[in-house]
């Protein structure tokens, strides 16, 4: 669903961080350059973890009311000026009370004290 007004992917960006744990997840985690996804999501990156998840990607699936989680340890090649993507773990049909345990299976990190 590409034809979400600024507006609404702000909100939905702002809901799925809230539901990690807002602010006190983005400090937990380490998180920085929050991008808002035209599709209805969010894109960041986080902190150095155990499995080497560095970016993480969460979409909302308009039908069903869910989550799409995706962890990757996205590098840049400086001798291609690219970048590799590697997918570390996925999830579909996340529920808003399942993101912060998911969260954590997929990168070591706690979401809260």
């Amino acid at each position: 669903m590409s034809n979400l007004t600024q507006d609404q992917q702000s909100q939905i960006a702002s809901t799925i961080l809230n539901q990690l744990g807002g602010r006190r997840f983005a400090a937990m985690t380490g998180v920085k350059e929050i991008t808002m996804l035209p599709e209805g999501g969010v894109r960041f990156k986080i902190g150095r973890n155990c499995n080497r998840v560095n970016t993480v990607t969460i979409t909302l699936d308009h039908g069903a009311d869910t989550y799409d989680m995706k962890f990757e340890k996205v590098s840049f090649i400086k001798k291609t000026a690219s970048f590799k993507r590697k997918l570390i773990d996925s999830f579909e049909g996340v529920y808003f009370d399942m993101l912060q345990s998911l969260f954590t299976d997929a990168t070591g990190m706690d979401t809260h004290l």
